[in-house]
């Protein structure tokens, strides 16, 4: 809702002309993602060039999948899933190597690469998998994708409401994780004492 309709819930709004988006406010515009930067693909990396621990890490579709010398970026990217975990979306940050199952995608600008991920991921590519078989998505397919651009002061505030909003959530999951692990802590004590015979079973 904050990247497709913005914070302000009284703002004008029109209709996008696109399916996934819907309405958006009447100032923000609609843009292919050829217009918004650069496509590339990642490297094939052989087993033997993989370590558990080297210099620069290696990014697949889905995230780190270890380590190599090697790197083939040398900046901040956004990543995209393309094989498997088809629209998975990884900021690269600094030295990396990015693997060939997954695209590499430079910002016109770099001052919205963070807000731009967060649009993407909000964007589901994996809608444009349209393989029976192995999940798969293309570089061309990617770049004809419409998104809903709102000006740059406008996607840091965006931004800054989003990573809030995401350290409440974090802060939940943590809770409720350790609140079900008490649990589990609990139900193993009470097992023990009814098979030990320290509680009676009535």
């Amino acid at each position: 809702q904050a990247v497709t309709r913005g914070l302000d819930p009284n703002v004008p709004l029109r209709d996008s002309g696109i399916d996934w988006i819907g309405q958006i406010p009447e100032h923000w515009e609609v843009k292919k993602v050829k217009f918004l930067g650069k496509l590339s693909s990642g490297d094939a990396l052989r087993k033997e060039d993989m370590e558990e621990e080297g210099e620069f890490e290696v990014l697949g579709s889905n995230g780190s999948i270890g380590h190599s010398k090697k790197f083939n970026v040398s900046s901040d990217k956004i990543i995209i899933g393309r094989v498997g975990s088809c629209g998975k979306i990884n900021i690269s940050r600094g030295k990396k190597f990015i693997s060939d199952n997954a695209l590499i995608f430079t910002p016109n600008s770099t001052e919205n690469l963070e807000y731009l991920a967060n649009l993407l991921e909000a964007a589901n590519l994996n809608s444009l998998n349209t393989s029976n078989a192995q999940p798969l998505i293309t570089g061309g397919k990617v770049l004809n994708f419409f998104l809903a651009i709102p000006p740059k002061e406008e996607q840091m505030e965006i931004l800054l409401y989003l990573k809030d909003e995401k350290n409440k959530i974090a802060e939940i999951k943590s809770d409720c994780s350790k609140m079900i692990s008490l649990l589990q802590e609990r139900k193993q004590i009470i097992i023990n004492e009814v098979v030990t015979g320290k509680v009676k079973v009535v």
